[in-house]
């Protein structure tokens, strides 16, 4: 990762400074090329752990879909962070820098939109599981009863 040498002005310091709070990072007093790799990291990582199904899936709200492209083909950290992940949260480094309040509802936004990248597999296997209870077997049952009656139902198979 390039990052430009510059100072930022307090209003995208204070933004920055959010984004190390959500990463339980400490504030920065200035801002260095560590300092936004060290801040970007956790973004990129978050997306390389995820599942693949969550890398790719459809079945998600639009706007989440956005965050996760944004996160996935992040190059600059700046731009990540004052432009790409705002934007695709329906934010702008305007509004941003306007006032804290609006800072904190982006914070809040970017953190629901992550959790639903990260339960995206998961609800996958939920659905799947109501699924396979309820239309193969015939009514919601738990894991144990349902695996035994596929068994049985399915025991001559080869």
């Amino acid at each position: 990762y390039t990052v430009k040498a510059f100072e930022l002005l307090p209003e995208k310091l204070a933004l920055f400074n959010d984004y190390r709070e959500l990463l339980q990072l400490g504030p920065a007093e200035r801002v260095s090329n560590a300092a936004f790799i060290e801040s970007i990291k956790p973004f990129l990582t978050f997306y390389r752990q995820l599942p693949a199904y969550a890398q790719r899936t459809r079945n998600l709200p639009a706007v989440t879909r956005r965050l996760r492209e944004s996160i996935a083909t992040a190059k600059d950290p700046e731009a990540a962070f004052f432009e790409k992940f705002p934007g695709a949260l329906g934010f702008n480094l305007p509004e941003l820098q306007r006032d804290a309040a609006t800072r904190e509802r982006y914070v809040i936004t970017l953190q629901e939109h992550i959790t639903r990248l990260r339960q995206a597999y998961p609800a996958l296997l939920v659905r799947l599981d109501e699924f396979i209870s309820s239309q193969v077997v015939g009514k919601t049952v738990d894991f144990g009863q349902y695996k035994r009656r596929l068994q049985d139902r399915f025991i001559g198979l080869e």
